[in-house]
């Protein structure tokens, strides 16, 4: 019986898809070896149900649970416990339940290194003794910031998604390491912060980075805008000047009123600047699409 690995994305297709991608490259390096199982923490809708079935026909390997049990419960319900139990950063909560079981936690970023080295880093600026101004100006691995450059759920230090935050940190550097997906190249300042340790100075001991970057989905039906439409938006892309294109997403739940999509649009017309843009139907239940200009 090959070991089962357990991946927890949060909700969301920006979460699920990279963990999916995660999973496709565990599974292609350990496949005589290792299966994964995907915990879905709610019911899928259409669009998700057709591409987890994608996902299964092309790697049967990867399989879906459907999470109707808490965390507790459904660890405990493979035939045999699991080797390892990585969730995305969001899903933070499931460490202690996972490490209880003496399963081996690991976390899982989809975005950046920097942002993982903020997150690390933040319980050594949470201190009042400290000069939170002063503190976001010497973050290991990232430019000075202000507090206007803070994510706006932990710009309060006083709001409960300020707290929730200073818990994952925490949590973070008790895990058996950190996954990101990323590569050195891309941010060596970064992921030089993280592996030395420079984001918890005030311990010896640092959680293990990996950076398993890039992670890129090659599954038909997985992209929004479809094969052909990638292809127009690169093609377009590849004819530009270098550094000349500002990329705008706003996620998987990034939507917009058309009053509101008219003002971007007005806006970054504005600017004079060629610009890629994910716009996303203002009704939940319409398709996306993606608009390509050049001003």
């Amino acid at each position: 019986m090959k070991d089962n690995i357990v991946l927890y994305p949060a909700m969301g297709r920006g979460h699920l898809v990279p963990m999916v991608e995660l999973a496709k490259f565990i599974t292609t390096h350990h496949n005589a070896t290792i299966s994964v199982t995907l915990l879905l923490p709610s019911p899928p809708n259409t669009s998700t149900l057709h591409y987890i079935s994608t996902v299964t026909a092309a790697a049967p390997s990867i399989t879906f649970h459907n999470l109707s049990h808490n965390i507790q419960r459904t660890l405990q319900s493979f035939p045999t416990k699991p080797k390892a139990f990585i969730f995305d950063f969001f899903n933070h909560s499931a460490a202690a339940t996972a490490a209880a079981l003496n399963i081996p936690t690991f976390y899982y970023f989809p975005n950046a290194a920097s942002c993982v080295a903020l997150f690390l880093h933040l319980p050594s600026i949470h201190p009042n003794g400290y000069s939170y101004v002063d503190m976001l100006r010497s973050i290991p691995g990232l430019p000075p910031l202000s507090p206007e450059d803070m994510p706006a759920p932990i710009s309060d230090r006083h709001s409960r998604s300020y707290e929730s935050f200073l818990t994952m940190s925490l949590e973070m550097r008790k895990t058996n390491g950190i996954i990101v997906n990323t590569f050195e190249n891309l941010e060596p300042k970064a992921t030089m912060a993280l592996k030395n340790g420079a984001c918890v100075p005030e311990s010896k001991a640092s959680p293990p980075v990996f950076c398993v970057g890039p992670l890129v989905s090659t599954i038909r039906g997985s992209d929004p805008v479809g094969d052909d439409g990638g292809k127009e938006c690169l093609s377009w892309l590849n004819s530009q000047p270098s550094r000349s294109v500002v990329f705008l997403s706003f996620g998987s739940y990034g939507r917009f009123s058309k009053v509101q999509i008219r003002e971007i649009a007005v806006a970054l017309e504005r600017t004079g600047k060629r610009f890629l843009w994910v716009v996303r139907d203002p009704n939940p239940m319409g398709s996306d699409e993606v608009i390509v200009a050049e001003t």
